[in-house]
């Protein structure tokens, strides 16, 4: 059986325009492995609502934030973006100190300015996991000390090595949020 020119005809207009679409669509779920996802966040307490990570004085840590204060709100924002050591990591940049970043150093969290050297970004790039009290929420694993999280003790955030305990697990959890802002 032979089929008439009129069956057989291609419409170029309609393929072109499934291939932009599903290029865009690629697109799209590669971005973040591409490096061009970011996220404005705040990161609050699952165990103290209400109470968020901040930098004050370069350091980090564990503040209520209230709706008049614009510097806690500035302090307590940061933009997520794919983790300056690669791979399935994140990093946090300070909204009002550009160029800053969260990062560990003796155990402590601070902000400090970015720098090119290997340290200074497994320092600063955290895989997000869920939550390691088991609730909703996750927490942070950090990149080059596989066994330590991002947790406030004392008001001040740390990241140190789990010990187990339901204690540690709750103040290593955290609900990533939307940012109180994104301008400096």
């Amino acid at each position: 059986m032979f089929l008439g020119e009129e069956n057989v005809r291609i419409n170029f207009n309609s393929i072109a325009k499934v291939l932009v679409l599903s290029t865009a669509a690629v697109l799209i779920l590669l971005a973040p492995s591409l490096g061009y996802s970011q996220e404005f966040v705040s990161i609050q307490s699952t165990n103290y609502p209400g109470k968020y990570i901040r930098h004050s004085n370069s350091l980090g840590i564990l503040d209520t934030i209230k709706e008049t204060d614009a510097l806690a709100k500035k302090d307590s924002s940061f933009k997520m973006i794919p983790g300056l050591a690669g791979g399935d990591t994140v990093s946090f940049e300070s909204v009002n100190f550009p160029g800053f970043y969260l990062r560990h150093s003796n155990s402590r969290l601070m902000i400090s300015k970015k720098t090119n050297d290997r340290l200074f970004k497994e320092d600063a790039s955290f895989r997000e996991v869920p939550a390691i009290n088991g609730k909703d929420g996750v927490s942070y694993n950090s990149v080059n000390y596989p066994a330590y999280y991002i947790r406030h003790r004392n008001n001040e955030i740390w990241c140190e090595e789990s010990d187990g305990s339901a204690l540690f697990k709750n103040d290593a959890s955290w609900f990533r949020m939307e940012a109180w802002t994104t301008k400096k």
